[in-house]
């Protein structure tokens, strides 16, 4: 599912677009789906109940791969089958603990099952599509990315700095604040 539809772009530019615009707002939404999830490493949108085999830390906590974590279903280090609450706790952020014991040593000795990520339902979704659409709106108004442009007497400025055609430094910071493991930036 995409954080934005195309209808949701032309809302925000306030603007009627041809069959042209609409397959490059497409275009646009597209690649700031794609890089909003790399800058967070996540997928982000909800995942139900997948199994994912991971290798022990160094030390407690178990960092999982996806957040926010929804709810683990079954943990199980080796041939053992770790019961919530009585051997181990979790956090929303993807961090789980174990109350005793070690987790192990072997590679891939991990294996978890659990739901995670966020929703169109969620608080998160609204600040995800807004910084889409803002990302978008700026590589469609401008997908070169010119700063600026004269003919003659008339000139006109595109782009308040070259940074652009990226994700912006408080896109990113809320990116960081919302997932807490934002990449780059």
């Amino acid at each position: 599912m995409a954080f934005a539809t195309v209808e949701d772009l032309a809302t925000h530019l306030q603007k009627d677009l041809s069959a042209a615009e609409t397959a490059t707002a497409q275009q646009a939404l597209d690649i700031a789906h794609s890089e909003i999830r790399a800058i967070v490493g996540q997928y982000i949108e909800r995942v139900t109940s997948e199994t994912v085999l991971l290798d022990p830390p160094w030390c407690d906590p178990l960092v999982l791969p996806e957040a926010p974590v929804i709810s683990i279903t079954s943990l199980k280090v080796g041939t053992t089958t770790l019961s919530y609450p009585n051997h181990y706790r979790w956090n929303r952020e993807g961090f789980v603990w174990r109350r005793y014991g070690s987790w192990g040593q072997e590679p891939k000795s991990i294996e978890l099952v659990y739901t995670h990520g966020i929703t169109s339902a969620d608080r998160e979704w609204s600040a995800l599509k807004s910084i889409c659409l803002d990302y978008a709106a700026r590589m469609f108004a401008n997908p070169t990315g010119v700063q600026q442009e004269s003919i003659g007497s008339y000139s006109i400025t595109w782009a308040r700095n070259s940074e652009q055609l990226s994700l912006e430094q408080e896109e990113t910071d809320i990116l960081r604040r919302m997932f807490g493991r934002v990449l780059v930036g």
